[in-house]
């Protein structure tokens, strides 16, 4: 008999971290140990469901849940290799639909990597549980930033531009730059304000021109060995001028010399603007040493009358 309980991470003992260290990846387990959503979001319940057979954890799945949202997030499915196939990742995702419907929740998302072992037997669980059909919404691509060199030599800036370290952004600027962000002067996914992610120092940078910010490039550390370029952003007006490559170029050659191997670049397909996906995929994805294409299935538990909310 299979038994699945509802457990907070930060109030584990030592030995019950162990067991869910054995199934969760270590770069998960050190967050969720502490309470903390290993994607980085502050706001939200994190959650673990438990799978034991008599008193040994044979599986478990992490969730955390945003309430004022009604949404959640499914974060990592693991069941132990010599208990597989034997419906017990299908018993971890029905008691998770129950747990969420007695929280309220009317949908929950999952984000997997196509590329993972295990990502076709997760899309069969998940047919087989009520999920919709899986939605294809970024692609990472990571190059080796010790060994690329970008095609395209140092262009000049436009007239009075100059490129400056994010963190040489000053109080005013900073200021000016949140009015405009509050006022939506920018979408709000390029915002370099709209992650909660601490800013990786090496090479997030930002353009002046003529006392205004204009550009940035906003980087963040993933681990010791990888830096994500995460908000890309030129003002319209100066987006045929050089400015866009020569953020890339400087922001990539910051690492060549640096411990930190790998830069990678996401294209989202329901964000960003389309003269970056291009670019991307014509430029930068020939060079890439690794891509994961990175797909979305969508739970939904009721429908949500916004009037109500």
């Amino acid at each position: 008999m299979i038994k699945i309980i509802v457990e907070r991470p930060e109030q584990l003992t030592p030995a019950k971290r162990q067991e869910y260290a054995a199934l969760l990846e270590s770069k998960l387990s050190s967050r969720l140990f502490t309470g903390r959503n290993p994607m980085g979001i502050k706001s939200g319940e994190l959650l673990l469901l438990g799978a034991y057979a008599e008193d040994r954890l044979i599986g478990c799945l992490s969730y955390s849940v945003y309430k004022g949202l009604f949404a959640a997030d499914l974060l990592y499915i693991s069941v132990l290799p010599e208990f597989r196939q034997q419906g017990i990742g299908l018993s971890l995702l029905n008691f998770l639909k129950e747990d969420l419907i007695q929280r309220n929740v009317h949908v929950c998302w999952a984000m997997y990597i196509k590329e993972d072992p295990f990502t076709s037997t997760l899309q069969d669980l998940f047919a087989k549980t009520g999920w919709g059909e899986p939605h294809h919404e970024i692609i990472r691509l990571f190059l080796d930033a010790w060994e690329y060199v970008s095609p395209y030599s140092s262009y000049p800036l436009p007239k009075g531009c100059e490129i400056f370290k994010w963190t040489d952004l000053t109080d005013d600027e900073r200021a000016t730059l949140k009015f405009k962000d509050q006022q939506r002067s920018f979408p709000e996914h390029v915002s370099p304000f709209s992650t909660k992610y601490a800013i990786e120092p090496l090479n997030s940078l930002g353009i002046r021109c003529e006392g205004e910010i204009i550009a940035w490039l906003i980087t963040h550390r993933v681990n010791k060995e990888t830096i994500r370029f995460s908000v890309f952003y030129v003002s319209p007006e100066y987006r045929r001028t050089a400015c866009f490559l020569e953020l890339g170029n400087i922001a990539i050659a910051a690492q060549h010399n640096s411990p930190i191997q790998w830069a990678m670049c996401e294209i989202n397909f329901t964000q960003g603007h389309s003269t970056w996906r291009r670019f991307a995929m014509r430029e930068l994805a020939p060079h890439a040493k690794k891509i994961e294409n990175i797909y979305i299935s969508t739970l939904n538990l009721k429908e949500l009358d916004w009037d109500s909310v």
